[in-house]
């Protein structure tokens, strides 16, 4: 699974920054990718003509020894493969594990194939606005291959990162050979474009109205806020409210706006403020990432489950130790508890010892509890004061943790249960406090502070440490919503920097989910304040 997160990670960020003159060369390196990753023999995408009627092979990569096709595959008509063409219809994936099974209607495509000495392949269609635009293809010619269900989907992801970047490169073709720039800009291009000057519409183009499914005439004139939903209104009024307090919220940021037909779509905004005829209005380029957020929360679930088996692996081995490390500290004190009582039954030593042990089994019985918490495949309802504690009791067998950082604990007993897994909130949680002790490595005064509370129909948890801020400048933005990102191929100023906006990263990714508020601050006297709520009422 990681090796399939870093393709994805590795695919999409080749893609983000290049220029379109450079595209051929880099969609045949991540082919390459392709063709290494999933073992086959040969890679290609196969790009439709503009009726649809035909396609040509495009971009190739092949194995050693594996000849190549690229050449003779151009303006093949797909009248002649009737059979292919009824699945790309569909828009869903052609798997086909053995070519020696497929059915009698396919006996154009069986020679086909055969020609090109293929055991075994897999095609997904590249869609662009509900519209086939070519498709993608991996050829085993060695032997047959059953192609697994993760596989299939991973190609999926990849074709539909191919055809965002081969869509942008038409798009900036279309930009240089025409005329007029503006008139492309306006009427052509794929983002939607709108201004509004005292709270309603003075200006939509056609993208924009087509998106939301109205006509431009339709929008003209109407309060601007009518089109967001419920959700889109709050950020809205969060932004608003961070001007009041002399802040200024990102000028690109995710919203959610309600279509005519009903249905909601994801929308990245890019908006500045400038003067029109003599007042302000607001111009505004309006992105439909709904697409791109699906990917994206595909990823951060592969991301989730392969941190959550990462953190069960190492807990596992960490609790092993203990428990052969305990067993032979119990059998010495033991022997030493009995031998001490049968000469000196007046010593008061075996009762001290016989309250280590004790200790020592409650510490056990700690990390078992733990264990089989961390381990539950279901939501439960969690105390964040008892897993605050309980946390921390294993954090005290840190030497540097336990004697060198000043704890100050406000934990409140009754706090109102949330109901979730207790992985996430244990691993969020402590990836915060993780960040917070690193921070105080290097300074005199190391001091933690960790309060839990109620807030109106809310749980806090406020964590501060001081010393030296854990990441220099706006750290409120890492938790703003609808604006961060994690960094990816960032060159970091040092190893502990990109560390700690990880595990931040992944703290905000793991309880985001049951609607915590993030809000970090560094202090004027040293050291950063990080505050979430959770909301008490959940229905999860």
């Amino acid at each position: 699974m990681k090796k399939m997160l870093d393709l994805i990670v590795k695919v999409t960020t080749r893609f983000m920054s290049i220029a379109g003159e450079e595209m051929g060369y880099w969609i045949e390196m991540a082919l390459q990718d392709l063709g290494k990753f999933y073992q086959v023999d040969r890679c290609g995408v196969f790009l439709f003509s503009p009726d649809g009627k035909q396609m040509s092979n495009t971009h190739e990569w092949c194995g050693k020894g594996v000849e190549p096709q690229i050449n003779r595959l151009k303006n093949i008509p797909l009248k002649n493969f009737p059979w292919l063409k009824a699945q790309l219809r569909r828009k869903t994936p052609v798997v086909i594990n053995n070519l020696e099974r497929l059915p009698a209607g396919a006996k154009n495509e069986k020679r086909e194939f055969q020609s090109r000495e293929i055991k075994s392949l897999l095609i997904v269609p590249m869609i662009y606005n509900k519209t086939r635009i070519g498709l993608l293809e991996l050829d085993v010619v060695k032997a047959p291959r059953r192609w697994q269900s993760q596989e299939v989907v991973l190609l999926k992801m990849i074709a539909d990162i191919f055809t965002s970047a081969l869509e942008r490169k038409k798009t900036e073709k279309n930009l240089t050979d025409t005329e007029s720039l503006y008139q492309v800009f306006m009427n052509t291009i794929n983002e939607g474009i709108a201004v509004h000057q005292n709270d309603r519409f003075i200006f939509i183009n056609n993208n924009l109205a087509e998106m939301l499914g109205f006509k431009v005439d339709e929008l003209i004139g109407k309060d601007y806020r009518e089109i967001y939903t419920r959700r889109g209104l709050d950020l809205l009024e969060e932004r608003r409210r961070l001007r009041q307090l002399g802040k200024n919220p990102p000028q690109r940021f995710e919203t959610t706006f309600k279509c005519k037909d009903g249905h909601t779509i994801d929308v990245e905004i890019s908006s500045v403020v400038t003067d029109y005829r003599g007042a302000l209005a607001t111009f505004s380029v309006i992105n439909d990432i709904t697409e791109y957020k699906r990917l994206n929360l595909a990823q951060q679930t592969m991301e989730v489950k392969l941190l959550k088996q990462q953190r069960l692996m190492a807990l596992t081995l960490m609790i092993s130790g203990i428990i052969h490390n305990i067993k032979n500290t119990l059998t010495v004190v033991m022997g030493r508890a009995q031998l001490l009582k049968t000469r000196l039954p007046e010593l008061k030593e075996p009762d001290i010892i016989v309250n280590n042990v004790k200790k020592i089994e409650s510490l056990l019985t700690s990390f078992v509890e733990k264990i089989a918490l961390e381990r539950e495949n279901k939501k439960i309802p969690i105390n964040l004061s008892d897993l605050l504690k309980n946390e921390l009791l294993f954090l005290e067998t840190e030497s540097f943790f336990k004697t060198q950082i000043v704890k100050e604990l406000y934990l409140q007993r009754d706090l109102p249960s949330i109901v979730g897994y207790y992985s996430d909130f244990s691993q969020g949680l402590m990836n915060i406090i993780h960040c917070c002790v690193e921070s105080t490595r290097d300074i005199p005064e190391k001091k933690l502070t960790i309060e839990t509370g109620t807030a109106p129909d809310a749980i806090y948890v406020e964590i501060i440490t001081t010393g030296e801020p854990i990441i220099s400048g706006n750290i409120e933005e890492f938790f703003t919503p609808g604006y961060f990102r994690p960094s990816q191929g960032v060159d970091e100023s040092t190893d502990q920097v990109a560390l700690t906006k990880f595990n931040l990263y992944n703290a905000y990714m793991l309880l985001n989910g049951y609607g915590a508020k993030f809000s970090a601050v560094n202090n004027p006297e040293g050291g950063t304040t990080f505050r979430i709520l959770f909301p008490v009422e959940q229905d999860r």
